[in-house]
């Protein structure tokens, strides 16, 4: 549900996906965004989109802040800003644009 809840929310355009958890990683969520026929994420290695998607699993200590955050994926995002932030599926999810 997560996957597709993203896939809505990128309106069709380009994306990167990043992840904040304790104890999980990004993997699951990329196979399942993969597995569509309109697969619009990006590997940020080869290109740097308008968007970044960031799915938080608030559990434990976890701050689910993505601004400043050390994971290499936000970080490498660049100076951004939180366009929208969502609940679903018992984790948040973000939407990050670049900061003009």
């Amino acid at each position: 549900k997560v996957a597709e809840f993203i896939e809505t929310k990128s309106e069709d355009s380009e994306f990167a996906l990043g992840l904040i958890a304790e104890q999980n990683y990004d993997d699951p969520y990329r196979y399942f965004i993969t597995q569509k026929r309109n697969n619009n994420l990006v590997d940020l290695h080869e290109d740097m989109p308008e968007q970044l998607f960031v799915i938080c699993e608030p559990w434990g200590d976890v701050d689910c802040n993505p601004i400043g955050h050390e994971k290499w994926q936000i970080a490498a995002f660049g100076w951004a800003e939180i366009e929208n932030e969502w609940e679903l599926e018992k984790v948040k999810v973000y939407r990050l644009v670049h900061k003009k």
